[in-house]
């Protein structure tokens, strides 16, 4: 029984069970190797050398799977299987949501293409905030170009989430009066040439959240819940008042944006900044 653990040049965390499945003593161990490397970005978990059948059972699986997502959640989480029951297995992993976005691959090179492309890099924490209560136009508009940005960086669209129809107000003093009807009727965000999808969080609206680069609004720790079970790549939030969503934070050691930090890997192509530096 082993459990092997390797992290690559690229912060590919790399880890292979062979023979019977680790016990829990061994996977504290392994979750105490992985503290800092856990939750920055991407894990391939290899079950080919696996002997499935020690599989952990449904009750024993839950309490190991919580104790995982202690250490944050990986951005990208690769299985590797090339049997059957390797892939059965490799589901039930997959669904036990220890990482924001998982896919089951059957060869080693797949994986690694998957995890390297999209692989979150320090340039854009997978989870960050601005720490400042009360937010003005200004704040919110600097977290916006982060997640654009971001979504530029990994190929996937922005989103602005919020909690409910109420939230449409305070965007609307964000646009142009022409924009204000387009966000009121069809939830979209016009701004600078972008135009945003803006979603609320309820059980239909996360599902636009997957894969997706998020700007969360005022929201609170009963809605980052939600937004949590829709995997979103990255998320900047904007909170209302810090302490609405302590939980959130914690749970994810979230990365603060401070008041007036510059957006990695964007362009300034407005006087947003200037604005902020005027009041």
């Amino acid at each position: 029984m082993a459990l092997t653990i390797s992290v690559d040049q690229q912060g590919l965390v790399r880890m292979a069970v062979v023979g019977e499945w680790p016990d829990a003593k061994d996977e504290v161990k392994a979750r105490h190797e992985l503290l800092a490397e856990w939750g920055a970005g991407a894990v391939m978990l290899d079950l080919r050398t696996a002997d499935v059948r020690t599989f952990p059972k449904a009750a024993e699986l839950s309490t190991r799977a919580d104790q995982w997502r202690r250490l944050g959640m990986p951005a990208r989480f690769a299985i590797v299987a090339d049997s059957t029951s390797g892939h059965r297995v490799g589901r039930q992993i997959a669904g036990l949501r220890v990482a924001r976005t998982s896919r089951l691959f059957r060869d080693e090179q797949g994986a690694a293409e998957w995890l390297t492309a999209r692989a979150l890099r320090a340039e854009f924490p997978a989870r960050t905030f601005l720490d400042l209560d009360r937010p003005d136009s200004a704040d919110i508009l600097l977290a916006l170009q982060w997640v654009v940005a971001a979504a530029n960086h990994y190929d996937c669209l922005p989103v602005i989430a919020c909690a409910g129809a109420g939230a449409l107000d305070g965007l609307a003093s964000l646009v142009d009066p022409g924009a204000r009807e387009t966000l009121r009727t069809r939830h979209r965000f016009d701004h600078h040439g972008l135009s945003i999808p803006v979603r609320f969080v309820s059980d239909a609206g996360r599902r636009s959240l997957r894969d997706q680069a998020v700007l969360g609004l005022w929201l609170t720790d009963r809605d980052l819940a939600v937004v949590d079970d829709a995997a979103p790549v990255v998320m900047c939030l904007v909170p209302w008042l810090r302490s609405h969503c302590r939980e959130w934070i914690a749970r994810h050691r979230a990365v603060t944006m401070a008041d007036g930090e510059s957006v990695p890997g964007a362009t300034d192509t407005h006087a947003d900044r200037d604005t902020r530096k005027a009041m």
